[in-house]
């Protein structure tokens, strides 16, 4: 039985937004539309929807806004903007936002995005366990995909929403060496203005945030020219330390 996706579409224009119901209802999804921030958060949290499609202009304070989403769903939050201003877009994603667009945006792309956004929500790459308690652990370190919090020995290590999508990212793929190019693709798309930087920043940042060593890593380790790597649980010490930094 093909699966039926929940997307609630928030979008303050009423007719932009039955546009994009009516596309999404006619690719098969369930749409649950709304017109407000208010509404939003009150659908979000009685509807579950799999996917939120947000106009950006919805609110005067999006990073708010998504931040309160984010407390109360994991689902894939795809922003669209009227127009293209990569300040803007990067508050949105540090802010929780998986994706965005620019309007106006061809259709075929746009569903292609969601089809992705959805895959990647679903395809968590977790053992049965883990996946049954939405959790990702090694050691003190504990990843929650649900609350999207990052815990140190039961304490809240700290990180922004862009760190804690690394490392999420990170622990749904533990022990595979992800690239640079392809973490930057997963997390941000194909437009990141820092380029790899913004990884080497942010990695720098979690490892100070967990107490973490470069040179002596517990849970992350750098790949030189490669990438990064998530230690797998239960793995041995010595095998996750062999010549990697």
């Amino acid at each position: 039985m093909t699966v039926r996706y929940k997307v609630l579409v928030a979008d303050k224009d009423e007719i932009r937004a039955a546009e994009t119901e009516a596309l999404l209802l006619r690719c098969g999804y369930f749409c649950i539309p709304c017109h407000s921030s208010h509404e939003a958060m009150s659908l979000c949290g009685s509807h579950c929807p799999d996917l939120i499609v947000l106009e950006a202009e919805l609110s005067d304070a999006l990073p708010e806004l998504l931040d309160a989403l984010r407390r109360n769903t994991s689902a894939p939050i795809l922003v669209h903007f009227g127009a293209d201003i990569p300040a803007l877009r990067v508050a949105a994603l540090d802010a929780g936002a998986d994706d965005c667009l620019t309007r106006p945006f061809d259709e075929a792309e746009f569903l292609a995005r969601l089809r992705r956004a959805l895959r990647r929500s679903q395809s968590l790459g977790l053992d049965p366990e883990s996946a049954r308690r939405g959790t990702f652990r090694n050691g003190d370190l504990t990843v929650d995909f649900r609350t999207r919090k990052v815990y140190l020995a039961g304490a809240d290590a700290g990180l922004t929403q862009r760190e804690y999508r690394l490392v999420a990212l990170l622990a749904r793929y533990a022990g595979q060496v992800l690239g640079y190019d392809f973490i930057s693709r997963e997390l941000w798309g194909q437009n990141t203005p820092e380029g790899n930087q913004i990884l080497r920043v942010n990695m720098a940042n979690i490892r100070r945030k967990l107490s973490e060593r470069s040179d002596a890593p517990r849970y992350i380790f750098t790949h030189p020219g490669m990438g990064y790597r998530m230690a797998a649980p239960d793995r041995g010490t010595e095998e996750e330390t062999d010549g990697i930094r």
